[in-house]
């Protein structure tokens, strides 16, 4: 079993989704009796994600279908060495992990200062600089206050439906506070334009768009994995 946060119950993952990353929201595993959720994390059988597996197939030969079509992973920060061990995507080949396209997330329940956050992005946006995309497009859900408390309460899991992300559209709903610190310099007056060009040229998209953290179109997903590590 694994386990897949919910991005609504994470400082550092609410920032990320303020700023336009497409993260997936968790939620769409229909056996609720295998895959129970407590506090933010809903809990994956692997054979609930690698559902298209038939009993005794290896998962390498079914993994192009699973229950979230993950482009890009964020993972628990405390689980670090054992994502990052070579066998580890032998024993859960989700297309994303085999080909590294991952990147840790500080959990939070610390502080976090402007400059770690400034640090977090930077680790985080290089890593899906790299990037690309396995997955066909999916359309995203469009006029989603991403920074309201209704977005964060919606429903018994709070955010959007299992394996949905909101749109990166006009920047009504975005948090532009994150770019208020931002100096008179002209290397940071150029950050904020781009920034501010993206949105503009993203207004009329129904899928999901570039922002100054995301590179490319990419469904992200969080996972923790803490205790995942099926015998080989």
């Amino acid at each position: 079993t694994s386990f897949f946060a919910t991005p609504v119950d994470d400082m550092v993952l609410r920032m990320f989704e303020e700023l336009g990353m497409p993260i997936m929201h968790v939620g769409g595993c229909t056996n609720k009796t295998l895959c129970k959720y407590e506090y933010f994390w809903e809990y994956i059988p692997i054979d609930e994600y690698f559902n298209s597996c038939e009993e005794g197939q290896n998962l390498t030969d079914c993994n192009a279908n699973t229950l979230y079509p993950v482009d890009f992973w964020l993972y628990d920060h405390r689980t670090t060495l054992t994502v990052q061990n070579e066998d580890f995507a032998t024993a859960f080949p989700d297309q994303a992990l085999l080909k590294k396209q991952y990147a840790s997330w500080p959990i939070g329940g610390r502080l976090i200062t402007p400059d770690h956050a400034s640090r977090i992005l930077d680790t985080v946006g290089t890593a899906m600089e790299g990037a690309e995309r396995i997955y066909e497009t999916t359309a995203c859900v469009p006029d989603v206050d991403v920074v309201s408390l209704t977005h964060r309460q919606s429903h018994a899991l709070g955010g959007l439906p299992g394996g949905s992300y909101a749109c990166y559209g006009s920047g009504q709903y975005h948090n532009t506070d994150y770019y208020k610190g931002c100096s008179d310099s002209d290397a940071d007056k150029e950050v904020v334009k781009k920034v501010d060009d993206e949105v503009a040229g993203s207004s009329e998209s129904s899928e999901s768009s570039a922002s100054s953290l995301v590179m490319g179109s990419l469904a992200v997903f969080i996972t923790s994995f803490i205790s995942f590590f099926p015998t080989l």
